[in-house]
């Protein structure tokens, strides 16, 4: 992985579900009237999975111990070559298995002093 503007991402060989996530440390922690986004720029196919609405979970708790029950049930969003996602960074979501390098630019988009690093939140399931 390369830090810039752009991050360059790039899977090879197998590579397994991702942890589920947000692209947050701490999602709790963020006004509630700011939203910053996650922007990702395909080169190849590629396969997400997304919890949709996951981001209001963080109004009723402070941690990632999360029981699966509480929230919707997983999407896999299908991007083509030259697609753009854009997704809330505090949303439940996670990169889809792959088999073949999968190769991807990523960019946080931030407002004022909010943290730019490539920190995340792993998901506890209980």
């Amino acid at each position: 992985m390369r830090r810039g503007l752009f991050t360059h991402l790039r899977s090879t060989g197998v590579c397994e579900l991702q942890p589920w996530h947000t692209d947050m440390v701490e999602p709790w922690r963020r006004s509630a009237d700011v939203t910053t986004l996650s922007c990702v720029f395909t080169l190849q196919r590629t396969v997400f999975c997304v919890i949709p609405r996951s981001h209001g979970l963080w109004r009723r708790q402070a941690h990632f111990r999360v029981p699966r029950s509480t929230l919707n049930a997983a999407e896999h969003l299908v991007l083509e070559p030259g697609d753009v996602y854009i997704g809330r960074r505090d949303m439940v979501h996670a990169g889809a298995k792959t088999i073949i390098q999968n190769d991807r630019l990523f960019l946080f988009l931030n407002r004022g002093k909010e943290d730019p690093t490539n920190e995340f939140g792993k998901i506890v399931w209980e």
